[in-house]
């Protein structure tokens, strides 16, 4: 996994108050693993701070103050470096790892390229 690639871990879901504050749904299992996350980014906005609120977190960004500001980050996702991730155990796979795979049947019959995983 290249260390410069960067993982979604998050969503912006909602603004939070009037000063500029986020609300946010972790993709994380459990979704507690956001907590112990470093550098945690909107686009250019590096996440503060971070603390739990129903339903998911609530986050300070560094430099937005401001409720417009923060609304246009609705639905953007939060990311953060792939080297960040503690390494996966034997046969165990972060689903970022699997896309570009090729998947191939027993028989050797090429079905395609995994080009996203759902969670369902």
């Amino acid at each position: 996994m290249a260390g410069d690639s960067q993982i979604v871990v998050a969503q912006v879901t909602a603004v939070f108050g009037v000063r500029g504050q986020i609300k946010i749904r972790s993709f994380t299992r459990p979704e507690s693993n956001l907590e112990g996350m470093s550098d945690l980014r909107v686009g250019k906005h590096k996440i503060a701070s971070l603390r739990p609120h129903t339903g998911g977190y609530v986050a300070d960004l560094d430099g937005v103050s401001d409720r417009d500001v923060a609304a246009k980050l609705i639905g953007e996702q939060i990311s953060i470096s792939s080297d960040q991730l503690p390494p996966a155990g034997p046969g165990e796979y972060y689903w970022s790892d699997l896309v570009g795979c090729e998947v191939v049947c027993e028989n050797g019959d090429v079905l395609g390229t995994v080009t996203e995983v759902l969670e369902n």
